[in-house]
């Protein structure tokens, strides 16, 4: 997985949001974002920018980053820390100048263009934006530094259990998922010599071990979920709706 599809994956959890639900916020094509989260190429200068536009925050350094090193991972997360301290030192100077115009506004307006050679109020609704992204970058960058947490423990947790060799090694949640897929004319078989499973359906035939098996299940269990949940809440609007 590369580091957009990293990121896009993270901002759609984040903020609660569907594929479509991303393309429409940040105004990136779905076909296009749907490439992205297949990791089928990197994202160009053009939607780069949208994307941070659209969710304030800056994604520069993050595309940079390689999750494998965890040095590289915080060294980033530091440099965004002094920044977001820096920015929001003069948000907070900018803020407590602008409370005391309320008792000399003319005067303290003045002079502050006279100093600086800019408009107050730009300056601080600029500086208020500034610290508002960095931490919304901040956010993400937690976000994915979790996810990435997560996936290495699960990874190594994978590669300690042994490779199942027929469907009654697997648990019965998995089981049951194998039947419907097998009802949705899936076929799907066990080498058993060989611990591999072939899948097939309509012209097309998948082989693959069942480590990676099992996790493409885990996956679609959480599918499953996530989009039961979202249709529920979708009924639920729809009967206030009707009261």
């Amino acid at each position: 997985m590369n580091n957009i599809a990293r990121i896009i994956k993270a901002l759609m959890e984040i903020h609660n949001l569907t594929q479509v639900d991303f393309a429409v916020k940040s105004d990136v094509p779905l076909p296009t974002v749907r490439k992205y989260l297949r990791s089928e190429f990197n994202p160009t200068k053009k939607n780069i920018e949208k994307i941070e536009k659209h969710f304030e925050l800056e994604l520069k350094k993050i595309l940079e980053i390689n999750f494998d090193n965890l040095d590289e991972i915080e060294e980033v997360e530091f440099f965004y820390k002094k920044r977001l301290e820096k920015e929001n030192a003069i948000y907070q100077e900018l803020y407590q100048l602008e409370n005391l115009m309320i008792d000399n506004y003319n005067g303290i307006n003045s002079q502050y263009e006279k100093d600086n050679g800019t408009n107050f109020f730009e300056d601080l609704l600029i500086a208020g934006d500034e610290v508002e992204k960095l931490k919304n970058t901040l956010e993400l960058l937690k976000k994915l530094s979790s996810d990435n947490k997560n996936f290495l423990k699960k990874d190594n947790q994978s590669l300690e259990k042994p490779n199942k060799k027929n469907f009654d090694d697997f648990k019965t949640s998995d089981k049951i998922l194998i039947d419907l897929l097998k009802c949705l004319d899936f076929d799907i078989q066990v080498i058993e010599k060989t611990r591999k499973f072939i899948i097939k359906k309509e012209k097309s035939t998948y082989k693959m071990d069942s480590m990676l098996f099992e996790n493409i299940l885990m996956l679609l269990k959480k599918d499953v979920s996530d989009n039961f949940l979202k249709y529920l809440k979708i009924l639920d609007i729809e009967i206030k709706d009707t009261d």
